[in-house]
């Protein structure tokens, strides 16, 4: 990445940046409530347009190029004529912030996003631009819009965490798509329009299939909030901004990193910036030093692109089953063998514990690790509310029963499967598992329990098990793989630093001589540094890192009474406690279902869970639980 040069002029922090159709000439909105022209060529600042009463969030031109648009602060739109400057139009419809302004590629619309939650859509012909429709569906600010190639859908992200695709047309809304943790700041549109790029308050940049919104990739490097992505006119880059004052290149053929700009210099937004790229030629237009500059950086696509180019990439996708049932069915027995390959015997538990299975795990062509994770859930009639919370995210699931209950032999089964269907878009793919077969002979003949699989849409059908004797095991496995679509889940590409951490915290988890439950950043830092001497990584890298682990499952991050984070190796801790709770509400006895607050903190509760945990480690835990309540 060259500089090629630098436009300053601006008083105030940049937040729009548009290049004209023809790649001549660059419009800017700013803190200062102006809109800047400048000659891209020559970085010279041509006029400055001066009506809006507040800061210039958003700039667009329309197709032509005879034409700025300009959302603003003031709630405001103005249509400005490129040539003369003059304010031709000035449009007061929105009741909130204009956070992004949008010509149609054909010319015929133009679209605006508001923090009053809507998009407003205008017809645009020669002479005016009239209020054709506003879309509505959005429960929070909407930040940033764009059109398809073809100019028949509008694509939007919302304060809301989702992003929304809309028949530019009818304002039908075609798709929701759901999957971000935070705040969704910027959207994009490939020049094909294939696909669709998000950038969120969760770090990560988020892939999108932009003809049926299916989920595709899951970009991690980004150790803070991602203000803005955009791809470049030829689709073999995609560029993005984020608050942790970095700006990447993400090939987008393999999704990986091709080049990151160190800009600690660049100042802090309260609101999502927007970057361009040049319409014909390799150039990217950003913001830079402190914000109040923009800087044009020339792309080097044979070194970016190269086959020798540099990346810090791993692609990993993670494939989760869900083991559900009653209590005592043999859950945590079947999971041991399938990971551990022996018999071990176990007492019913109402916790959750986790097993990674390596005889499921693969690498795909495309380089991407393939790795299985078995979750157990316990069954037990007072745990059900906390387990199933645990459900949205399962690839599969397998629902156990025991075959040789003469009574209820398919008890629980027909909950879980509601449980799952409820937590899915669509039932996701199930196996009936009858567990212990050793115990007994089945109550229910295979035909029965044919028909009932065929009945619930059970897809991967019925098998009988015996954890301890080994029965049925080898065919679950290769069952299990042949249903694992791993061919078609979205890769996470992640960086190695990450990765290492990832790891090393699993490894963690593992040792069993280990006392604490919970572990401080400073102890974990110490730890890894410890693994290599000439690793270099920050304490922001390290808790990124953590932060994804937890969003898969794996740890909790827990805040303390003074605000102080610890990490929780095992969330199990934490769910069983959770689990506790309930119990001990019901006890209750004046029989309302409820707990003292202050009695459960100083631990006047006799709760089994913390019998063996430190009292500073019961503290933080107990504080965590009682948050993970007030969020239900």
């Amino acid at each position: 990445m060259k500089l090629l040069r630098t436009l300053v002029g601006h008083e105030g922090k940049i937040y729009g940046i548009a290049f004209s159709p023809d790649g001549k000439k660059i419009a800017s909105g700013s803190e200062d409530k102006t809109i800047k022209i400048w000659d891209a060529d020559s970085g010279k600042n041509i006029a400055t347009l001066k009506r809006h009463m507040r800061p210039v969030l958003s700039v667009a031109f329309n197709p032509d190029g005879k034409k700025i648009a300009s959302g603003s602060d003031d709630k405001t739109i103005k249509i400005w004529d490129t040539d003369s400057g003059k304010n031709i139009a000035t449009f007061e419809w929105h009741k909130g912030f204009v956070y992004s302004v949008a010509f149609s590629p054909d010319g015929k619309k133009f679209a605006s996003g508001s923090d009053d939650e809507t998009i407003k859509i205008w017809d645009v012909d020669s002479d005016s631009v009239r209020n054709n429709a506003t879309f509505k569906g959005h429960e929070r600010t909407v930040y940033s819009i764009a059109f398809s190639p073809d100019s028949k859908k509008i694509v939007s992200c919302s304060k809301d965490k989702n992003i929304r695709i809309w028949d530019a047309d009818s304002g039908k809304n075609i798709a929701t798509l759901e999957g971000h943790k935070d705040y969704v700041y910027s959207v994009a549109s490939s020049p094909d329009g294939r696909k669709i790029a998000s950038g969120s308050g969760d770090n990560t940049i988020r892939v999108w299939d932009a003809k049926n919104g299916n989920f595709l990739h899951v970009l991690e490097g980004h150790t803070d909030r991602i203000y803005s992505c955009v791809f470049s006119p030829d689709g073999w880059l995609l560029a993005s901004k984020s608050k942790d004052h970095t700006l990447r290149l993400w090939r987008t053929d393999t999704w990986q990193t091709v080049a990151i700009l160190d800009e600690s210099n660049v100042g802090i937004n309260y609101c999502p910036m927007k970057m361009a790229f040049h319409p014909s030629k390799p150039i990217l237009a950003a913001q830079g030093e402190e914000d109040r500059i923009i800087n044009l950086w020339e792309l080097d696509y044979k070194i970016l692109l190269g086959k020798g180019s540099i990346s810090d990439s791993v692609p990993y996708t993670t494939a989760r089953i869900a083991l559900v049932g009653d209590s005592g069915v043999g859950k945590t027995g079947l999971g041991w063998r399938m990971s551990h390959g022996s018999f071990k015997e176990h007492s019913s538990t109402h916790g959750q514990q986790f097993w990674v299975i390596d005889e499921l795990g693969k690498k795909r062509p495309d380089g991407t690790e393939c790795e299985a994770v078995l979750w157990d859930l316990a069954g037990q009639q007072d745990y059900r509310l906390v387990h199933a919370l645990f459900l949205e995210d399962v690839d599969l699931a397998l629902v156990l029963f025991d075959p040789g209950n003469r009574e209820k032999p398919l008890s629980g089964v027909e909950y879980w499967l509601k449980q799952l269907k409820s937590k899915q878009r669509e039932l996701l793919q199930t196996i009936l598992i009858g567990a212990r077969i050793d115990r007994g002979q089945p109550t229910m003949t295979q035909d029965e329990l044919e028909e009932f699989c065929d009945f619930y849409n059970i897809s991967g059908g019925y098998l009988a098990t015996s954890a301890k004797e080994g029965e049925g095991i080898d065919t679950l496995m290769e069952r299990l793989k042949a249903m694992i679509p791993w061919e078609d889940m979205p890769a996470t590409i992640t960086t190695r630093t990450f990765k290492r951490v990832k790891e090393f915290v699993l490894n963690m988890k593992e040792d069993s001589s280990r006392k604490s439950v919970l572990v401080s950043p400073q102890e974990l830092r110490s730890q890894l540094e410890k693994t290599d001497n000439d690793w270099e990584f920050t304490d922001v890298e390290m808790m990124t890192a953590v932060k994804h682990l937890e969003n898969h499952g794996y740890v909790t991050i827990c805040t303390g009474p003074n605000g102080e984070q610890s990490i929780l190796l095992f969330p199990d801790v934490l769910v069983n406690l959770a689990s506790s709770f309930v119990l001990e509400a019901r006890g209750n006895p004046l029989g309302l279902g409820v707990l003292d607050e202050k009695k459960l903190l100083a631990g006047d509760y006799k709760i089994p869970d913390l019998k063996e945990i430190k009292r500073g480690e019961q503290e933080i835990l107990l504080d965590t639980a009682i948050a993970l309540f007030l969020k239900l």
